[in-house]
């Protein structure tokens, strides 16, 4: 992820980080979909949840966070710069 191309326009370089929070947005969503089969709602009761809304907040937050490091791929030249952006991308989920 360090060897960002300087020359890829910023709809691209959106799509390419949507496409990163999409992934581990789904990850999440599907670890949340494997704690509901084994222990069904009551295991997001406590926290006023539902599955439904789980999957929605990760791929929503996956999404939003995705777009912020699309935006901010320009930056991503030294391994420093790309710590500082995971954290700042971190904040939405």
């Amino acid at each position: 992820m360090t060897n960002s191309d300087p020359h890829r326009s910023i709809p691209e370089n959106i799509a390419w980080g949507v496409g990163w929070g999409l992934q581990f947005g789904g990850a999440f969503a599907a670890w949340m979909v494997v704690l509901y089969l084994f222990r069904g709602q009551a295991a997001f009761a406590k926290y006023d949840a539902t599955l439904g809304k789980l999957i929605v907040f990760y791929l929503g937050g996956g999404s939003i966070a995705g777009a912020l490091l699309g935006l901010c791929r320009p930056l991503l030249r030294s391994q420093l710069a790309a710590a500082i952006v995971g954290v700042l991308v971190a904040v939405p989920v």
